[in-house]
């Protein structure tokens, strides 16, 4: 059999947005902003400090008339210390238990050179704001107690930061605040399409040096793109939480964004883009630690048209979290992203796609460390042709992703509906990297991780398109897969879903096939049992190379024994490095999701000369004998038995006891050992089998005896004990307290 799957192809249809428009009109904005905005007069405003002064700001007590320079005499809204402050400054501002409100309170020459209003509107300073102050006495910081919100009431946004073409002279530092119900849509003094582009529904940020954010909320923003009657598309709406543009320098800290929307507009022919429901960077670096992403949408808009424009692109969602697009590095540490949407746009032809369920990324560096994906979608638009859903967890093109200790499970990529014509098809239920223009590379590297429980799933319609991978789908990319836990991924049912683990794909270019080649060393690759697709999928032109591993319960195990691939198989090398065994993962299915290995697993101690100094958890790999897989196995030297009843009669006692999974798996039978203290006859010894519980009889009424329980593997040796314990024979149920060491 040989056909053609459905290629990702973004870059056309992301090329007006992201590599043309947004570029001029970004250069076009700023030029124009330093024509509108008084630059002079902000300078003025703004001088630097030769002494750095602290303000204050209590909106319970305090008034915009008053000195603003102590906390007797604090300002009443953030935008009057603002206003005062020069760079070097600092500016405290209260909260309270239930949380002090600050709303937007009138304009600013920042509001007016920015066009458009904003509860704090920063240009061209550098300055501390923290909240997080006890109202009236500012005696300590602390935003848990002393709540301290921004709230956009769903008409302004919550905070600029402008750098006005100077960013060297805009730095801003925040901490302790809650940004909560922003909105961002077109501003309507700038040049298109920023007049009806929604950037940065909780805090829009530009041309700014530094910028760092700590111990903040942003909840319930939306970045908005508008609806259009004229041209072809509807805005775009891009960072929901946070909006970035050509910000170097970007430092997150204890954040969590929560609730938040991109959105696009509708438009005569497409609906607008929507961009990172949480976060849109544009030629930003991103640095982060205790990042949390939850619960928010990329939607992007529709349209009655036939939802392609003339430059074919449609109405795509990028990023139901975060999007990072055009030279962005992004590095995330300890992040976590959970029921995070991104969908693609209804038309009444052509739907649009959606591109990564939490994160997005285009010709961008991402590292994520310590990472939690789950539960993410990525849902094709619907339209007479439905279209594609990638990356449930991450979709990347023309990027360069790290993934070092990435937990992505229950991630879901699915395709749109297609009313009469074709279906939508899925791309990768975890993770999707994929590449088209030879200006760019593609790259993955995963170290460490687990990619499981994920689906790609076709959406409803009469044609068939292809599609898969249940777990990864990687197109035209190099890849390098170290000591990863690959598993019990799945395809939805019906034709054209191929790799339910993994499918490399090669793209076809002018020039030829642009190939996958995939290296995997030291993994587990199992529970792919499906009737559609390999675990890895491996199609003609692209190459995987395998060294060391266990496949297990998989239908197949590589595109070489699946009957279904005919001629289309790519070179598969080192397939027999790779054993066939159950590697006894602890709770490998819903909820539990644990993929750690048991006492017995035949992964433990197989990776032979492998440098990965630590497993997913962060836990050493230092015995020199590394498991297989994610997890280096770290069970106690002994294992838990817990005593759980103890009682006497006058000659009998009772014992019974409680073990875990990995004890009860590997205990071939349980060590009584009990003597009567200060006499009797010594130390007696019972096997009780595979019972957790005994009586022993016929003992010395009214005497003290100490007893242990021992759980023995097949050769003998001690794998759990309880320790000591003691208690008296006696009819009249007097006991001495339990003993344990």
């Amino acid at each position: 059999m040989t056909f053609q799957l459905q290629q990702i192809h973004p870059r056309r249809r992301l090329s007006f947005l992201l590599t043309g428009a947004l570029t001029g009109a970004l250069t076009v904005l700023l030029v124009a902003l330093q024509v509108l905005s008084p630059l002079a007069a902000l300078a003025q405003e703004g001088p630097a400090s030769t002494t750095a002064a602290t303000w204050f700001v209590d909106g319970n007590t305090g008034s915009d008339s008053g000195a603003c320079n102590a906390a007797s005499a604090a300002c009443k809204t953030i935008q009057s210390a603002v206003d005062r402050a020069g760079s070097g400054d600092t500016i405290l501002v209260a909260g309270s238990g239930g949380g002090i409100v600050y709303t937007y309170a009138g304009g600013s020459s920042c509001t007016d050179s920015l066009g458009a209003q904003a509860v704090v509107c920063i240009a061209q300073k550098q300055l501390i704001l923290r909240g997080g102050y006890p109202s009236g006495s500012f005696s300590g910081y602390n935003p848990a107690q002393n709540i301290t919100i921004l709230d956009g009431q769903g008409r302004t946004r919550g905070v600029a930061v402008m750098g006005f073409g100077k960013p060297g002279a805009t730095a801003v530092e925040m901490a302790g605040f809650t940004v909560r119900n922003g909105y961002g849509s077109g501003i309507s003094k700038r040049p298109a399409p920023d007049n009806y582009f929604g950037f940065g529904g909780g805090m829009i940020v530009e041309e700014t040096g530094t910028l760092t954010l700590r111990d903040m909320l942003f909840d319930a923003n939306r970045a908005v793109g508008n609806d259009r009657t004229s041209g072809e598309e509807g805005g775009a709406g891009a960072g929901g939480g946070l909006s970035l543009r050509a910000t170097p320098n970007t430092n997150l800290e204890n954040v969590r964004f929560t609730n938040n929307q991109a959105i696009g507009g509708s438009g005569p022919k497409r609906g607008g883009y929507a961009q990172g429901g949480a976060i849109f960077s544009y030629i930003s670096t991103v640095n982060g630690s205790n990042v949390t992403f939850e619960n928010n949408q990329a939607r992007a808009g529709s349209s009655g048209g036939s939802g392609v424009a003339s430059n074919g692109e449609r109405a795509d969602a990028l990023g139901g979290a975060t999007s990072f697009s055009q030279g962005s590095s992004v590095t995330l540490n300890n992040v976590s992203a959970r029921s995070n949407q991104a969908i693609g746009g209804n038309a009444a032809t052509f739907a649009g796609g959606a591109f990564g369920g939490a994160f997005f990324g285009e010709d961008a560096q991402i590292t994520l460390n310590d990472a939690a994906i789950s539960a993410n979608l990525a849902q094709g638009g619907v339209g007479e042709n439905g279209w594609l859903g990638s990356g449930g967890g991450l979709m990347a093109i023309h990027s360069t992703v790290t993934l070092n200790r990435a937990v992505v499970i229950a991630n879901t990529a699915q395709g749109g509906n297609g009313r009469g014509g074709k279906f939508g098809v899925p791309n990768g239920g975890g993770v999707t990297l994929s590449w088209v223009s030879n200006q760019y590379n593609s790259r993955l590297n995963m170290t460490n991780s687990i990619i499981a429980n994920n689906r790609a799933l076709k959406g409803e319609g009469q044609q068939i398109e292809y599609g898969g991978g249940g777990g990864l789908w990687i197109q035209s990319t190099e890849a390098t897969i170290e000591h990863s836990t690959i598993a019990n991924n799945a395809l939805g049912s019906g034709p054209g879903q191929f790799g339910q683990g993994m499918v490399l794909f090669a793209t076809d270019t002018a020039a030829g096939k642009r190939a996958s080649s995939v290296t995997i060393r030291n993994s587990l690759i199992t529970g792919h049992s499906g009737s559609e697709g390999s675990a890895v999928e491996v199609f003609s032109g692209s190459s995987v190379t395998f060294a060391g591993g266990l496949f297990y319960k998989n239908t197949w195990d590589t595109s070489a024994g699946n009957p279904n691939q005919g001629g289309s198989v790519g070179a598969i090398n080192g397939q027999n490095t790779m054993g066939e065994a159950n590697p006894l993962y602890v709770a490998p299915a819903a909820p539990q999701y644990d993929y750690h290995l048991q006492t017995k697993s035949p992964a433990r101690d197989k990776a032979v000369g492998s440098q990965q100094p630590v497993d997913v958890d962060n836990e050493t790999r230092s015995d020199g004998k590394p498991d297989y897989g994610a997890d280096e196995f770290s069970g106690p030297a002994t294992l838990p038995l817990a005593y759980k009843g103890l009682t006497s009669g006058r000659t009998s006692i009772s014992l019974s006891w409680d073990v875990d999974a990995d004890t009860a798996a590997a205990a071939s039978s349980y060590r009584l050992k009990y003597n009567q203290v200060g006499g009797g006859p010594g130390e007696k010894t019972v096997d009780a089998g595979k019972a957790t519980s005994y009586t022993l009889r016929n003992l010395t009424p009214y005497a003290l005896y100490s007893l242990q329980v021992d759980a023995l593997d097949a050769a003998g040796n001690v794998i759990a004990g309880g320790g000591l314990t003691g208690i008296l024979t006696s009819d009249r149920k007097v006991h001495m307290p339990s003993v344990r060491r």
